[in-house]
């Protein structure tokens, strides 16, 4: 799922080979997009809003112009399946990463390819630029993390060890205005690392199993953290220390049916959180209160996206609907 920089649209992907764009006033597509041969995974548009790039398990990149719904360019490669799709923030360059383990970076308006990043050994899951948009920064299910230099192709930097995950890692961001890198893998742990220097500078401990999302909130300044085990963990970044773990009031936390979380998107005092029980909800980060409780399906949560200002929600589910709250 994704939500258009400016406009009210939204964008979303699903298991029938096709991808959406929708109008968040209808119910109706404004656009259905034919061209992927297996599930669209995931679907991102492009900093000035003018593109949609979706990714497929078919190994295809797809660029649309989302006016008028067509299919710009079919970009292909990695093989084995698209994992992430990642937009410069400030150009029209697309990188995917694949189940290959290798990303590939392209001018999406002519649907050219750029460079080839190869380095990792397993899949390539998640990608972000640095707080600058020099540098490219990846991770995998290897247990590592590298920083690139998005025109050479070539790794300044590959962070690993004991010092830092010991199984796959699942996702990653960026703290605005620094070189901070936060991570979250299977190992139940969060990670902080500099991308100026490579240099591992702490983990975030607490969670008792896989760390899905991680987000930075800055006006506290904090990050915070969601974890298949159900709990939110709120870090203080100059400390490294837990201040809060936020649990669901109410929730049975024993044996497999915990109400995992699957994604977070946060802003100010504001986090917002996708669960396996089918719930969104809403917390103020500072008390750990739970504002509200959407129960938007009956399945588990896939994904989940707002707009910038957090006030449109869209989700994702297994039940192959996607659903816009008004928050």
């Amino acid at each position: 799922t994704g939500v258009h920089p400016n406009k009210k649209l939204l964008a979303s992907g699903s298991g029938d080979e096709l991808a959406y764009i929708w109008n968040s006033e209808s119910d109706q597509p404004l656009h259905t997009l034919k061209g992927h041969k297996d599930s669209v995974v995931c679907s991102e548009f492009s900093f000035d809003g003018k593109f949609l790039a979706t990714g497929g398990l078919d190994s295809l990149t797809i660029i649309w112009d989302i006016e008028k719904g067509t299919n710009l360019h079919t970009l292909e490669g990695p093989t084995g399946g698209v994992e992430t799709i990642l937009w410069h923030p400030r150009g029209n360059a697309i990188f995917t990463g694949g189940a290959d383990g290798t990303g590939w970076l392209w001018n999406a308006k002519k649907g050219v390819l750029m460079n080839m990043f190869i380095g990792h050994s397993k899949p390539l899951l998640s990608a972000t630029y640095d707080s600058e948009g020099k540098k490219l920064i990846t991770v995998s299910e290897d247990a590592t993390c590298r920083v690139w230099d998005p025109l050479s192709a070539q790794t300044v930097f590959t962070i690993s060890g004991h010092l830092y995950h010991e199984a796959a890692i699942n996702t990653l961001t960026t703290y605005p205005s620094s070189s901070l890198i936060i991570t979250g893998g299977q190992d139940s742990i969060a990670c902080l690392a500099n991308s100026q220097t490579g240099k591992v500078l702490g983990k975030l401990k607490g969670h008792t199993d896989s760390i899905e999302s991680v987000v930075p909130l800055t006006a506290l300044p904090v990050v915070a953290t969601g974890s298949l085990d159900g709990t939110i963990g709120i870090y203080d970044i100059n400390t490294q220390q837990r201040r809060l773990e936020i649990k669901i009031p109410g929730a049975n936390y024993e044996g497999d049916e915990k109400p995992g979380i699957v994604d977070l998107v946060g802003k100010g005092h504001t986090l917002i959180s996708a669960h396996l029980d089918g719930c969104v909800r809403v917390w103020d980060v500072r008390s750990g209160e739970l504002i509200r409780e959407i129960i938007a399906s009956h399945s588990a949560l896939l994904s989940l996206a707002t707009d910038k200002d957090l006030n449109v929600i869209i989700v994702g589910s297994e039940d192959k609907d996607v659903r816009l709250y008004l928050n």
